[in-house]
């Protein structure tokens, strides 16, 4: 009986010893191991061009730009509709902020539009029949680009993208992702957009 009992309290010690040989080397490898470095989660991003808001075009003048366009375009644009004619800035602070980019909805009697205004230069954006559904801008890697979702079309919808970036001169870059060349295509191919890079040339 006693040389049983003196078994189990050998057996007992035993398992305390391993218990606290476990412990230290858990203890040491803890403290041992280096810390996870840090993840940067965002960057200080350096913008060489200052877009301040005095330097924003107002909805009177670009008003007087889009009709002084409109006339050169159709001269004989009837003189009560021109007077019909209302604009609106629509809402997109950061893309001013980050791109120099402002945005306009154009009330024409003939057919709304939408436009964007940069550098002193109009763009139209291709929404007959739709209009703007989303306006988002990406700041990824200090390259902020604006994303312009919209819709177009009588009778078939179609979808786009127009995104709007600048290049390390300052130059406007534009492209888009249009549903109707990617049916047409079978692609998802960024294409740039020509008619608003012809637009862009034409006020040079």
């Amino acid at each position: 009986m006693e040389q049983r009992k003196n078994f189990n309290m050998l057996k007992s010690n035993i398992l305390i010893g391993l218990i606290v040989a476990v412990c230290f080397v858990s203890t040491n490898s803890f403290a041992s191991a280096e810390p996870p470095a840090e993840q940067t989660t965002q960057q200080d991003c350096e913008q060489t061009i200052a877009f301040e808001a005095a330097d924003k075009i107002s909805e009177t003048a670009f008003k007087e730009k889009y009709i002084n366009n409109l006339l050169e375009q159709k001269p004989d644009f009837h003189q009560d509709a021109l007077e019909k004619i209302s604009v609106t800035e629509i809402d997109a602070t950061h893309a001013y902020e980050k791109l120099g980019v402002q945005l306009f909805y154009v009330d024409n009697p003939a057919a709304p539009e939408n436009w964007m205004y940069f550098d002193n230069k109009m763009v139209s954006i291709p929404t007959f029949g739709g209009g703007i559904t989303s306006i988002n801008l990406l700041t990824d890697n200090c390259q902020p680009e604006l994303h312009v979702s919209y819709t177009w079309g009588s009778g078939v919808t179609h979808t786009g993208i127009m995104m709007i970036s600048r290049d390390e001169e300052e130059n406007i870059s534009i492209n888009k992702i249009d549903s109707s060349f990617i049916e047409k295509n079978n692609s998802d191919e960024i294409i740039p957009l020509s008619n608003t890079q012809t637009q862009m040339d034409q006020q040079e």
